[in-house]
């Protein structure tokens, strides 16, 4: 901005800041000019709508101007399209009568049928009914089989371990090398009861596996065994339930070779002359349920 004289007006000056020839305007054109730079701007023209948009029936090719179509929804609303300041941030929704039309480039407007869209929701929800089945059941095989409930049958065989001791000195245990363990089923009573010679501790070199009455009560659900060196046995049961449990020790000797009463009429049932079969050995009666997985047993004749 300089300031000049009038009576300048309408000569040539040199701008004494860039040094080029300026034209002094008169007073009619500097307030003509003025007057043009204070005047209103025109507004803008109409932004090209952008968005996605979806339709029922899909707008042929020639005529896909917006004012051409009828949308039943579009994400925004006619405000936020008005107050917009690009196109890229407009959206508006609604009918749109046929008098509406925006000129400018449609690749900014997305089409999208609304049978698509729900197609596309049907398969999200099939993938997904899918995998949950899937992962369900992948979850469901390798799970481990919970354990039977008192009363339920049986699924299977259980396998027993345990280990029988006896102290040659009060403070020395060791192992009960030969000792007996018998496993009878509590819930029955054989037919014919067993018999005692052979099944004794000290009725050595008969093998379990080869002697008839080992075998039978194998037969009849229970099981037959000997300790090895170190005083362990294992033995398979046919199921799960309620047992009777004899041990027999080895090396370990009774001074009183009574038996009581109650423990006497039990093993009755099972043997002829339980007397004969323990004699004067120490031993442990007891009834006991046994499941899978059966936990190891462990049985001090001294203790």
């Amino acid at each position: 901005m300089l300031s000049i004289g009038r009576r300048k007006a309408g000569t040539e000056i040199q701008c004494p800041k860039c040094g080029r020839s300026q034209l002094v305007p008169s007073l009619e054109e500097a307030a003509a000019a003025l007057a043009a730079e204070a005047a209103p701007r025109s507004p803008p023209a109409e932004p090209v709508p952008s968005g996605i948009f979806i339709f029922d029936e899909e707008p042929e090719e020639e005529s896909r101007d917006v004012g051409s179509a009828s949308w039943g929804a579009f994400f925004g609303s006619p405000s936020e399209a008005a107050s917009a300041p690009s196109p890229s941030s407009e959206s508006f929704a609604g009918p749109v009568s046929q008098d509406a039309s925006f000129h400018g480039p449609s690749n900014s407007i997305i089409w999208i049928s609304r049978r698509t869209l729900y197609l596309q929701a049907l398969l999200i929800l099939l993938v997904g009914v899918i995998g949950f089945a899937l992962g369900y059941w992948l979850g469901w095989a390798d799970s481990p089989s919970p354990p039977a409930e008192p009363g339920q049958q049986p699924s299977g065989p259980v396998v027993v371990e345990g280990r029988l001791l006896y102290r040659p000195e009060p403070l020395r245990v060791a192992p009960d090398e030969d000792a007996v363990a018998i496993f009878l089923p509590a819930d029955r009573t054989p037919e014919e009861r067993f018999g005692t010679f052979g099944l004794r501790p000290q009725d050595s070199g008969v093998d379990p596996s080869r002697h008839p009455m080992a075998q039978a009560i194998v037969k009849f659900g229970g099981a037959y065994v000997r300790t090895d060196a170190e005083g362990n046995f294992l033995v398979q049961l046919p199921k799960e339930g309620s047992y009777y449990i004899l041990f027999i020790s080895r090396h370990a000797r009774r001074a009183d070779p009574s038996i009581p009463e109650p423990i006497l009429q039990e093993m009755k049932n099972y043997f002829p002359d339980p007397r004969n079969l323990i004699a004067q050995s120490k031993f442990h009666w007891t009834r006991q349920n046994i499941r899978f997985p059966a936990p190891p047993m462990e049985y001090d004749f001294d203790r």
